[in-house]
C-alpha cells in the first residue's frame, strides 16, 4: 500500500497516525464523556494536550456531531456532550457508540479516514444523512469504506468488489448495478430486504 510515493510500511507509526483515522464496527470507548473520547488528544477548545494532533476547536467539533448524526442524540443524553459513556461505552447503544468512535476519527482530519463496516449498527435513514455528511466534510481527503450494505455505495467516486481476498468488479455504482456479478445480486437482494 503507497500514500504518495511512499510504502506504508516505510512510513513511521507517529506519522502514520497523523495521516491514517480509523474508525471500525468493533469500536472501542474510553470511560470518559461523549465530548472527551471524540477529542481525544485535545482539550475542549481543541487545543492540543501533549501527544496530541493538530488543535480543530469547538465549530469543528459541532460539525463533526452533525456529519455522523449525534446532534440530535446529545439532546436525550442527560448531560449531552458531558455525558459519561462508561467502560467500553456501555451507557450508549450499539449504533450510538459507532457513531461516537467515528467522530473521533472524522475530527482528526486526517487525509485518510479508514471505515470498516460503520454503519452495521444504525439504520438506513441515519446511514444516508452520515454519508452525505462525510461526503461534504471528507471533500479533500480520501475515505476508505469496508461494508456489506451497499447502499452506502451509491454516492462512492469508487467501489471495489472482493471475493474471497480479490477484486473481482470495479466501477461506479451506476456501472455495477447494469452489469451482471456479485455486487448488482447483492445489492437486489439488499433492495429487495429493505
Amino acid at each position: 500500500i503507497q500514500l504518495g510515493d511512499l510504502e506504508l510500511s516505510e512510513i513511521d507509526a507517529t506519522e502514520r497516525r497523523r495521516l491514517i483515522a480509523y474508525a471500525g464496527h468493533e469500536q472501542y470507548l474510553f470511560s470518559m464523556s461523549i465530548r472527551d473520547n471524540i477529542l481525544l488528544g485535545t482539550d475542549e477548545e481543541g487545543r492540543e494536550t501533549p501527544g496530541s494532533g493538530p488543535g480543530k476547536g469547538r465549530d469543528r467539533l459541532d460539525a463533526v456531531l452533525e456529519v455522523t448524526a449525534l446532534k440530535e442524540d446529545l439532546g436525550r443524553f442527560p448531560q449531552g456532550l458531558d455525558t459519561a459513556v462508561g467502560e467500553k461505552g456501555v451507557r450508549v447503544s450499539g449504533g450510538q457508540r459507532q457513531r461516537i468512535a467515528m467522530a473521533r476519527a472524522v475530527y482528526s482530519q486526517a487525509p485518510l479516514l479508514l471505515l470498516d463496516d460503520p454503519f452495521s449498527a444504525v439504520d438506513i435513514a441515519t446511514e444516508e444523512r452520515i454519508v452525505d455528511g462525510l461526503r461534504a466534510d471528507a471533500a479533500n481527503r480520501i475515505v476508505l469504506l469496508f461494508t456489506h450494505r451497499l447502499t452506502a455505495f451509491r454516492q462512492a467516486d469508487r467501489i471495489l468488489v472482493l471475493d474471497q481476498g480479490k477484486i473481482v468488479q470495479s466501477g461506479t455504482h451506476e456501472e455495477l448495478v447494469r452489469r451482471s456479478g456479485l455486487y448488482k445480486e447483492i445489492y437486489e437482494a439488499q433492495v429487495f430486504l429493505e
